[in-house]
């Protein structure tokens, strides 16, 4: 009866290591899958950025060809802002004068301020002239100017 008890035991032991070694294979694996998928992920990112930065140019290429833009580089902050007070949250999206590290003077030119710090020009106008095709403010009958129009 010992005997068979302790062929039990060993079988028992042997199948316990045989799924300890299974189960450290499977988690090197769901490791490398993880590290992978992020990387992926931080690609797929990385892509819809550059994507997101070359229709902006594309359409701030058009709109400057039929006359259509809104900021110009000569601009300064104070006029872009007067035009549409979303230009804050570009210029704090784009560290161009959105926090005390990357200040702007309101007289300074669009140019100027992204130039200073570090961002292209380019770039910048292209994502404020994206304002004006992504939301509108309408101005309803009854007069509450914070409504929304989603295109």
């Amino acid at each position: 009866m010992e005997t068979i008890a302790f062929g039990v035991a060993v079988a028992a032991l042997a199948v316990a290591c045989y799924t300890l070694v299974k189960l450290r294979k499977l988690t090197r694996g769901h490791r490398q899958l993880q590290a992978s998928h992020s990387r992926a992920l931080g690609n797929l990112n990385r892509l819809e950025e550059n994507l997101t930065k070359r229709v902006n140019r594309l359409n701030y290429a058009l709109r400057e060809q039929s006359g259509r833009l809104r900021f110009r580089e000569e601009m300064t902050f104070e006029q872009a802002l007067a035009i549409d007070p979303r230009v804050e949250e570009v210029m704090a999206e784009m560290h161009v004068g959105g926090c005390p590290d990357c200040a702007v003077d309101v007289h300074e030119t669009l140019a100027a301020g992204a130039a200073r710090n570090g961002v292209n020009v380019l770039d910048f106008l292209s994502a404020l002239n994206a304002l004006s095709e992504s939301e509108e403010l309408v101005q309803p009958k009854n007069g509450h100017a914070e409504l929304r129009v989603l295109k």
